[in-house]
């Protein structure tokens, strides 16, 4: 059995080929895609170790966005060995982006702009 593919792998053939996943390449669509990625990560208790950590990416967006930031708390469940990502109060990667950036479509374009410099730092 071949195991589950790491966010990025995903993220990479969702930015190539964004219609084979939705009828238009939005924000929102990809804010709901990634929301039941993380559920169903959770839920099934996924690992996606090969991953580097995607829960600062709101920060990182906000910081190059020059927004107020919110803060994450982040530890390691030592039953499950998961990560638990706790955000608090402040603006979130999407609504800074769509604060930038107001057309859905160029905001999902500014997303993955964000994400490759987000990689590279990581």
């Amino acid at each position: 059995m071949s195991s589950p593919e790491n966010l990025y792998s995903i993220l990479d053939r969702i930015e190539q080929r964004p219609g084979l996943y939705w009828s238009s390449a939005t924000l929102s669509a990809l804010d709901d895609y990634l929301s039941g990625y993380e559920q169903a990560r959770w839920t099934l208790r996924m690992d996606d170790s090969e991953t580097p950590s995607f829960s600062r990416f709101s920060d990182f967006c906000l910081q190059k966005l020059g927004k107020a930031g919110s803060w994450v708390e982040v530890a390691i469940d030592p039953d499950t060995d998961m990560e638990h990502v706790k955000h608090f109060p402040g603006p979130t990667w999407h609504s800074a982006l769509r604060e930038a950036e107001p057309d859905d479509e160029k905001a999902f374009l500014l997303f993955f702009s964000l994400l490759r410099a987000y990689r590279a730092k990581t």
